[in-house]
This record gives C-alpha cells, sequence and structure tokens, in this order.
C-alpha cells in the first residue's frame, strides 16, 4: 500500500479466505461479511459475515499466500433462539471473540 497526501494505493492484493455467504439486498445493495479485526500480535485476522451470522478467524494473515475457505470458526449464532440475527450482535461477538 502506498498513502500519500490526499490519495491510497493498493499495490499488492493477497486473497486469505473465500467461500462467505454473500447476497444481493434491496436495502444495502449487497449483504456478506461486514466486520475485519486484526490482531497483529497473534497474526490473526476475524472475520464477521452477516449473511453466515458467524465469525471466523484466519490464521497467519499477513503471511500467508493461501486462501482459506472461510477459517475457523469462533462463533455461529445459527439455530440459537437467544442470539438475534443481525449486525449489532455480530459486532458484540466479534468483540468477544478477540478478548
Amino acid at each position: 500500500m502506498s498513502v500519500g497526501s490526499s490519495t491510497v494505493t493498493v499495490t499488492n492484493v493477497t486473497e486469505v479466505a473465500h467461500g462467505y455467504a454473500f447476497g444481493l439486498n434491496m436495502a444495502a445493495f449487497v449483504v456478506g461479511p461486514t466486520g475485519l479485526a486484526y490482531d497483529a500480535e497473534a497474526d490473526v485476522l476475524y472475520v464477521a459475515s452477516t449473511s453466515d451470522n458467524e465469525i471466523f478467524k484466519i490464521l497467519h494473515a499477513e503471511t500467508t499466500n493461501t486462501s482459506v475457505l472461510k477459517g475457523i470458526l469462533v462463533f455461529s449464532g445459527i439455530g440459537r433462539a437467544l442470539l438475534p440475527k443481525g449486525p449489532q450482535r455480530m459486532f458484540e461477538k466479534l468483540e468477544l471473540a478477540m478478548e
């Protein structure tokens, strides 16, 4: 990445994960992974996938050159009646997954 005074230019792209659910939505245009958090000490990228209602972690995210299928599941709200589906709940769980 190159950062200028008024521009940011991506100079290299590496896909570290794939396979997340996504779809078209009249209100949001596209719904898919909506949250990313990176733990630099552990080199772990957390992905909140709203359409899947799940949070995944991707190990060695900075150094990998191989794309994984979603990553390691660390939270799933599917089938749990007490956990409402939606982005706010996903971000709360993303914060807990990183602690």
